[in-house]
């Protein structure tokens, strides 16, 4: 499992639109996706770690997964953890709760 703690927002935004199949290409300066139901060309990458609608998006996509967001005071940091149907578990904690469902969809990515 990759730790992404120490990336930053613009790494983990970056890791998160090649997991959904983006692709750079140099000749075009554009990002393009042929992904049934992402099909599209991008001049730059979503900012997923910030914004509230790409957030949920991820964690629709979680929901197969039992998944729970919560704030623990005592670290002041916020939590994500998911079980998967094979009772595989996972667990990110981050400053900002937006950033906690990133990295957790990108770990959860990982587990497949």
């Amino acid at each position: 499992m990759t730790d992404y703690s120490g990336w930053t927002d613009e790494q983990v935004n970056g890791a998160i639109f090649i997991a959904k199949g983006w692709k750079w290409f140099d000749y075009g300066l554009v990002w393009c996706n042929q992904n049934h139901r992402e099909w599209g060309v991008e001049l730059r990458v979503h900012d997923y770690t910030n914004d509230w609608r790409l957030c949920g998006g991820l964690l629709e996509e979680m929901k197969e997964a039992d998944v729970n967001l919560q704030y623990y005071p005592t670290l002041n940091k916020w939590g994500c953890e998911w079980i998967q149907n094979s009772y595989e578990m996972g667990d990110v904690e981050s400053d900002t709760p937006q950033r906690a469902i990133c990295e957790a969809w990108l770990v959860w990515k990982e587990q497949g």
